[in-house]
């Protein structure tokens, strides 16, 4: 903001994990320590992320659909593949160019309906999904969980829980074995 050649640099920090919620700030009236005030400040203020982040997809385990939420530093092109546990790729969600800025609520989040590149739905399983924005990528795990009603709550959390303390060595040796042929 500039006054009279003079720069003012606001910066704020969260007292708390506010992650996943906007939080718009409005400066009606400002009071600075040696009586000079702004009177107002029109416009949005947008929080921009200082890194590139891939969050974990909600809900966790899934059926049929998912939320894929990510923050973004910069201005990039955004793509999310999906792979199976064998490392096959399933779908590669395009989103285009994306300006920097948080995408973790529904309305801004990627979107996954369970479906793999040809519009059939996949099987119940861990799936891993990949961000590539720009030169960032990283990878997460997500499992689809098609249940039916005789089995109980308990024991979908304890095999949710044990599938998602495993390792990611399927994923990287697929990935290994695919920048092998690539080289």
């Amino acid at each position: 903001m500039k006054d009279a050649g003079n720069l003012l640099r606001v910066e704020f920090e969260p007292l708390n994990n506010i992650a996943g919620r906007e939080s718009p700030i409005i400066f009606e009236t400002v009071q600075f320590v040696q009586s000079q005030s702004i009177q107002s400040i029109d416009g949005k203020v947008t929080i921009l992320p200082e890194q590139f982040i891939l969050l974990q997809n909600y809900p966790n385990p899934f059926n049929p659909e998912t939320w894929i939420p990510f923050k973004l530093a910069q201005n990039v092109p955004v793509s999310i593949s999906i792979y199976s546990a064998k490392g096959q790729l399933i779908r590669t969600i395009s989103l285009g160019n994306k300006q920097a800025g948080i995408y973790v609520t529904k309305n801004k989040a990627a979107y996954w309906d369970g479906r793999d590149s040809k519009g059939f739905k996949v099987a119940s399983g861990v799936y891993y999904y990949t961000l590539q924005a720009g030169e960032f990528i990283a990878t997460r795990r997500m499992v689809i969980m098609k249940y039916n009603h005789r089995i109980s709550k308990g024991k979908i959390r304890a095999l949710f829980h044990a599938i998602m303390t495993t390792p990611h060595l399927v994923l990287r040796q697929a990935q290994r074995k695919k920048f092998r042929s690539a080289g």
